[in-house]
């Protein structure tokens, strides 16, 4: 039977859980570092790595440490390295082997110049995966459940959906249900059952960037047969929704509204892009999909091994945002907003 080994961080980790979870449904043998994530099976690395033969061995940028002591007995395995962090950085771990690279929130302007790399998105996790519900039985016309702490865009965001309330009242849900999946100390993700329902029982669901521009909430409500209303993402992810045929994508606040109105004063037209939308979630974009894009990626491509000029735009591109990010910081500062860490 084909194995994998996931060296898993002690808190869950929802790009590695998709992963697991999509081996898990491949039919593999799958164990875990830890009791994380969807994994069923969990053995010390000691005792089964050195005992046991891997296909294919699974690690993320908050394990790199552990790969760093691995020894000659794993040769034959295929080691993977998914970077499913929220940042746009490029780690890339010279000291610890990976016969192929993954990245979550890798940008477009690097695909072409970091060839070592591959993109690779959340998927759609089967908890929220709900039967289409006719738009005309659902509670909500429209709902926006989102964190306002990581990304200061949903902030106006939030303002924008309220206009919208004055127009179509208590059919738009605006607001937070209390629940946190991903508490950043458990290693199994918490029950959200309200958060869940309101999904299935809304016809447009919002999605917006967080602390990176791949969210779970994105393929959370493609899952629930929602018509997915999300601001515009600029990474490399297979297979991403297209815009008008799956979902719809909005640049702005002014753009969110025009959009917004639009379809929700034409609900056949978004009934069709929501049942699209879900279909196409569930072929190409679950943790089984997830999971075989990565392994038919490793199949057609040979190791790679960086060139200066990769490392070097690797380099560039690092450095320009830590310039980025330190500019950012201290135009907030200045504005006086005090939610900044």
């Amino acid at each position: 039977m084909t194995s994998a080994y996931f060296f898993l961080p002690d808190t869950y980790d929802f790009q590695q859980a998709t992963l697991v979870q999509g081996a898990l449904d491949a039919g593999l043998q799958v164990v875990g570092s830890v009791a994380s994530n969807y994994c069923a099976v969990e053995r010390p690395v000691t005792d089964w790595l050195d005992l046991h033969d891997f296909n294919y061995i699974f690690y993320c940028e908050r394990t790199i440490s552990h790969v760093l002591r691995l020894t000659g007995k794993v040769a034959q395995s295929t080691i993977v390295f998914v970077d499913g962090g929220d940042t746009q950085k490029i780690v890339w771990p010279l000291k610890a082997v990976a016969s192929q690279r993954f990245k979550r929130e890798f940008p477009l302007t690097l695909v072409g110049q970091c060839p070592g790399i591959k993109g690779v998105g959340f998927g759609v996790e089967n908890r929220y995966v709900h039967e289409f519900k006719p738009f005309l039985e659902r509670e909500y016309l429209l709902s926006c459940m989102l964190r306002l702490d990581t990304n200061s865009f949903r902030k106006g965001l939030q303002g924008a959906v309220d206009i919208l309330k004055e127009t179509f009242g208590s059919k738009i849900f605006n607001g937070s249900t209390g629940e946190i999946s991903y508490t950043g100390t458990s290693p199994i993700p918490q029950a959200t059952p309200k958060y869940s329902w309101i999904l299935s029982n809304s016809c447009l669901s919002v999605s917006c960037h967080g602390a990176g521009q791949d969210t779970g909430r994105f393929w959370e409500i493609l899952g629930a047969g929602c018509f997915l209303f999300s601001q515009r993402l600029s990474i490399a992810i297979p297979d991403l929704p297209q815009d008008g045929e799956h979902c719809v994508y909005f640049q702005n606040e002014q753009d969110f509204l025009d959009k917004a109105n639009y379809y929700l004063k034409h609900l056949d037209e978004a009934e069709g892009i929501a049942r699209a939308g879900q279909a196409f979630a569930l072929e190409r974009a679950s943790s089984r999909a997830r999971f075989d894009y990565i392994i038919k990626s490793i199949e057609n491509s040979a190791p790679h091994i960086p060139n200066w000029l990769e490392l070097l735009h690797i380099a560039n591109h690092n450095l320009r945002l830590s310039y980025m990010h330190q500019l950012t910081r201290m135009t907030r500062k200045i504005a006086g907003n005090a939610w900044i860490s």
